[in-house]
């Protein structure tokens, strides 16, 4: 076995971490749990526990007694005496299920399912999800099985209570939950492809594969009521409608990749070239996660190869390999036109194809 090969497995024996940036509002209490000593600082980690990916963690903690954590609501749970606020739905779906389905105090909405599905429904007026979405909130949280995720039939994941920590930045606090995550592939045939995605918005993804195929991946339309049109209750669901709906289409990207390639090459992008607008917007379509935490580990634990590549160009070069022209005028919009071949094309197809050629070459 090579030492690639062996640190690949290693690293698909490790715990899935996912990252949940706390509320500012519950500030306050973190720093009474910390006096309290239920929160216990760490000088050092744990080999295979690293502090945040793309955050300098200033320090970090773990807690006194892992069973003081239980989840309330998808916006709540309580550590020790205090509550804390969090987007815990914010996870890949098999976390989700399983942090949700392991706490026994966790209470939501009836007929989430039903709402969300009625929401991606083609012919839904914005005033009819508005009825749904404030009549789920008028019969209050209730306890039951889950709602907001469409059960994996590749991963399933376990969560891992005994590794729970919280991180603190110069200026924030995140939690990190541990999941243990196994897959099951679903085909037998050999897959020999190697694929590379363009990430964005609309289109969500664009894969192209080595042999010139291409898949384009669109985000599901919603019929989205207005927020002032909202109780604040029901805003806050509404969000996490949008979550749930980002992170089904995200997934849909997962399940094909899991099905139809070997290896995965990726953009390396970081905030500092992206514009406010589309972070925020990508935060609350799941975009953002998907990205930057979620398709990594679901291909590390997938036994698939991933690799990011520089992305400078990869949408104003000319994919023809006896051109490969770049300039920012090559770029219209969605649309690719060379300034010196002439040649003509998708731009976020373009994209794609760079990013695999960039990868592989």
């Amino acid at each position: 076995m090579s030492q690639s090969q062996s640190q690949s497995q290693s690293r698909r024996a490790e715990p899935e971490r996912q990252i949940i940036q706390i509320a500012r509002l519950s500030y306050t209490a973190l720093y009474e749990l910390i006096r309290r000593r239920l929160l216990l600082r760490i000088d050092r980690l744990p080999q295979g526990q690293d502090p945040l990916t793309g955050v300098r963690s200033r320090t970090s903690y773990q807690l006194s007694a892992p069973d003081a954590f239980q989840l309330l609501d998808d916006t709540t749970a309580r550590i020790g005496p205090v509550e804390i606020t969090a987007a815990y739905s914010h996870l890949p779906s098999p976390a989700y299920q399983a942090l949700t389905q392991a706490s026994d105090a966790f209470r939501q909405y009836v007929g989430l399912p039903e709402l969300l599905a009625a929401a991606r429904t083609p012919g839904q007026t914005p005033a009819q999800v508005r009825r749904l979405i404030e009549a789920a909130v008028q019969q209050g949280r209730q306890s039951g099985q889950p709602g907001l995720y469409v059960p994996s039939q590749q991963f399933q994941s376990e969560w891992i209570p005994d590794e729970i920590l919280v991180h603190q930045t110069e200026t924030e606090f995140f939690l990190s939950l541990a999941f243990r995550t196994r897959f099951q592939r679903l085909s037998r045939a050999r897959v020999t492809n190697r694929v590379g995605l363009d990430l964005g918005l609309d289109p969500l993804s664009v894969a192209a594969h080595e042999n010139g195929a291409l898949h384009t991946f669109r985000p599901t339309a919603l019929a989205i009521p207005a927020l002032n049109s909202l109780t604040p209750e029901a805003r806050q669901l509404l969000n996490q409608l949008l979550y749930a709906s980002g992170r089904q289409d995200a997934e849909q990207v997962l399940a094909y990749l899991t099905h139809h390639a070997r290896h995965v090459y990726a953009e390396h992008l970081t905030h500092r070239g992206m514009s406010l607008r589309f972070v925020q917007r990508a935060r609350v379509q799941a975009v953002h996660d998907f990205h930057f935490s979620w398709l990594s580990q679901s291909l590390n634990v997938a036994g698939i190869g991933f690799t990011r590549v520089d992305p400078a160009g990869t949408s104003t070069t000319c994919p023809q390999p006896d051109c490969r022209h770049r300039h920012a005028d090559n770029r219209r919009g969605r649309a690719f036109l060379c300034r010196a071949c002439g040649y003509q094309g998708d731009a976020d197809a373009v994209g794609a194809s760079n990013v695999l050629t960039r990868g592989i070459g």
